[in-house]
């Protein structure tokens, strides 16, 4: 379904783009390994984020929404891509619609979050246990490395907020600058690749797939080629994966090796 939304966007806004964009999300070692293969659920909201995107770009506001909502009810990282449709409707003098979609996606994720009931607690409950088990992304190998230095955890939190923080918020910034020239499915893509690489608190292979699908829209240029060789990079995870299941895979440097060969 993904790749049969990304056909016809691409068919109907991009022609000429068509062959090369299907090719690039369809046959995609990532996309074959981590969802075909190891079968993560990330494709369901990369799925509903594309759909609510396809459907932004025929000014069908609230089913955009609402497919958005889901997808944040997916996967949290969705919420990334709201402010900057947002912000795209606003320079086009569509305030009304902006606030609509904002109210639609609150009040649909809000409704969704309380069905869980108690489960949601459990959900972020294991969520803190994952996080806690693994050390690679950026933020959590700023932190550990000034706790080995001796700092308080909660200087080195500090530490780390001050070395990601102001990078991504420039990065974002820069992005919602060009939102007008270059279009919103490449801010979408610099903005969501940045959060991976400079505030997630974990990175996973599969994680690209939330970007991928938007990926193959892209004109082609140094920003495709720059996503498609992450997407490659982040298998390199593997091999350091299975070497170090021999011995001691929660091991500070090995979750660091295991970072630099993703990116």
């Amino acid at each position: 379904i993904v790749v049969w939304i990304a056909k016809k966007w691409l068919k109907e806004q991009f022609p000429e783009r068509q062959a090369y964009g299907i090719a690039v999300l369809a046959w995609n070692p990532l996309l074959l390994i981590e969802i075909v293969g190891n079968a993560h659920n990330d494709i369901i909201m990369a799925f509903l984020s594309l759909l609510g995107c396809y459907l932004f770009s025929k000014k069908r506001y609230k089913l955009s929404a609402l497919a958005l909502a889901f997808a944040v009810l997916a996967k949290m990282t969705a919420l990334l891509i709201l402010p900057l449709l947002g912000i795209w409707l606003i320079g086009k003098h569509r305030i009304k619609q902006s606030a609509e979609m904002a109210v639609t996606c609150i009040l649909v994720t809000l409704l969704g979050i309380i069905s869980l009931g108690s489960g949601f607690s459990g959900l972020m409950q294991n969520l803190g246990i994952q996080l806690g088990l693994y050390l690679r992304a950026l933020p959590k190998i700023i932190r550990f490395s000034f706790l080995n230095l001796g700092l308080s955890n909660k200087l080195a939190m500090y530490g780390e907020k001050a070395l990601t923080l102001p990078a991504f918020g420039i990065l974002t910034i820069k992005a919602i600058q060009d939102i007008k020239r270059r279009g919103f499915i490449s801010a979408i893509v610099v903005v969501m690749i940045g959060y991976l690489l400079l505030v997630s608190p974990m990175l996973q292979p599969w994680y690209l797939v939330w970007v991928l699908p938007f990926v193959a829209l892209l004109k082609r240029g140094k920003l495709q080629l720059g996503a498609l060789t992450f997407s490659m990079s982040s298998l390199l995870y593997y091999p350091v994966l299975f070497v170090s299941y021999y011995l001691s895979p929660l091991h500070f440097s090995w979750q660091i090796a295991m970072f630099l060969f993703m990116i």
